[in-house]
């Protein structure tokens, strides 16, 4: 017998395949997305989570009409529809224009016309309690522009198309969004071939108005974001030129200082001889070598640090591909075992490994970046020497310097062994080395 805990634990397993499925959709990765879902969904109905069948069966649903599975995409608003009913789920509306659309793409339009009634039925219902609902305006605005369509092309009942085309326009109340500018167009085209030319002009003039405030809040936000990123990088120029500048002042003062020295120094012994006034001069170029030796041992330790923190990450996203395949490994075995053993797999460390296997591309976004602030010379250098080497041929490059293997290289670009080997091919004919010359030591030596 499940115990509550047990119950908690396989339903954040069930979450955590539909997290995944939301990642490999994202990725447009539409198998990888269909597998996890429905991994998620076995587990659900293990529980008899109904709302969390619901949301899974109709993300399938959408999976599978967007790539044109009408089939599979009405089995998943069927399985909705079940569970929506089974819960007296208030935007069932939503799910009868789904089925209706579907039906309507398989040309099975007296279906199509069927759900479409009762997802009208709904609509007008919700409004009845709040009149005022935006989304419920723009779902009944949505299924008087699809009976529009089919009194027009399937029945040929023009009055008709007339009625649901101004329904589908004087339902949303002025409200400015999308789903209004194609049946004002089809307004505007109606009239003008009737010879309508005002009402014709009305319906232009309208779909020209919203368009155009659709526009411009886009253009608002577009030019708030602009200014926003244009004064957080005015302020961290301003920020990075006072600390040129204080910097400046530091250095001027100390070499003055030091330069006064020198003066003093060589006034007061102007009348000592020419061995001892070299001596003088010897010790100001000591201390300037001093100064010189410290700002590149400092140098020095940067860069080692930050080739050690580059190592490091390097490692750390080692790991987490690795974390990946064993997180493969886990839902493998769990998608072949039978449901009720589910919960004697060591679910704890899958489920830590997933939060932990994520984040690798931000991962490796960053030591990208890093490994480019370290390789800057690198890269000058190379660009003086050798034209039409591309960003990714120059890391290539600065991964194989820093003794990297093709399989690490082939874990931190997210490729192939192989795709890395013919990488590393195409490089070596950049720098036009011969066949004998060994890829990896030219650049060791460079």
């Amino acid at each position: 017998m499940e115990t509550s805990s047990d119950k908690l634990l396989l339903l954040e397993y069930g979450d955590c395949l539909h997290n995944i499925s939301e990642v490999y959709f994202s990725l447009n990765r539409t198998e990888k997305t269909l597998e996890y879902l429905k991994a998620s969904l076995n587990v659900y109905r293990k529980l008899n989570n109904t709302s969390r069948l619901a949301k899974g069966a109709r993300s399938m649903g959408s999976i599978y009409y967007s790539n044109e599975m009408y089939e599979q995409a009405l089995e998943s608003y069927f399985e909705v529809l079940k569970y929506y009913r089974s819960a007296k789920n208030d935007d069932i509306y939503i799910v009868y224009l789904n089925i209706g659309a579907t039906y309507f793409t398989l040309n099975e339009f007296e279906k199509g016309v069927r759900f479409l009634k009762l997802a009208e039925k709904e609509c007008l219902f919700a409004l009845e309690t709040n009149p005022s609902n935006s989304v419920v305006r723009k779902v009944l605005s949505i299924v008087y522009y699809n009976k529009a369509y089919y009194f027009h092309s399937i029945m040929e009942d023009e009055k008709a198309y007339l009625s649901y085309l101004h329904k589908s326009i004087d339902v949303l109340e002025n409200l400015y969004t999308p789903e209004s500018d194609a049946p004002l167009l089809k307004l505007h085209r109606l009239y003008g071939e009737k010879g309508e030319f005002n009402q014709a002009y009305k319906y232009l003039t309208l779909h020209q108005n919203i368009h155009d405030s659709l526009f411009n809040i886009e253009k608002t936000t577009q030019i708030n974001e602009l200014e926003y990123q244009y004064a957080t990088y005015k302020q961290q120029q301003e920020n990075e030129l006072k600390k040129r500048k204080t910097e400046l002042k530091y250095w001027m003062a100390l070499s003055g200082m030091l330069f006064l020295l020198i003066i003093i120094l060589i006034v007061l012994n102007r009348q000592k001889n020419k061995t001892k006034k070299v001596q003088l001069e010897k010790q100001g170029l000591v201390v300037k070598g001093i100064q010189l030796e410290s700002q590149i041992n400092v140098k020095d330790k940067t860069l080692s640090k930050k080739e050690k923190e580059l190592k490091n990450l390097a490692t750390k996203i080692i790991e987490k591909d690795k974390s990946i395949g064993k997180l493969q490994d886990y839902v493998n075995k769990v998608n072949t075992s039978l449901m009720d053993k589910v919960k004697h797999l060591n679910i704890n460390e899958l489920l830590m490994n997933t939060r932990k296997s994520i984040e690798i591309e931000k991962d490796r976004k960053e030591f990208l970046l890093s490994i480019e602030q370290v390789s800057i010379p690198f890269f000058k250098k190379l660009d003086n020497e050798y034209e039409g080497l591309t960003k990714h041929q120059k890391r290539l490059a600065a991964l194989v310097k820093h003794g990297f293997t093709a399989k690490e290289i082939s874990i931190i670009f997210n490729i192939s062994p192989k795709a890395a080997q013919t990488g590393k091919y195409r490089l070596k004919k950049k720098l036009n080395l011969t066949a004998e010359q060994d890829l990896e030591e030219f650049i060791m030596n460079y």
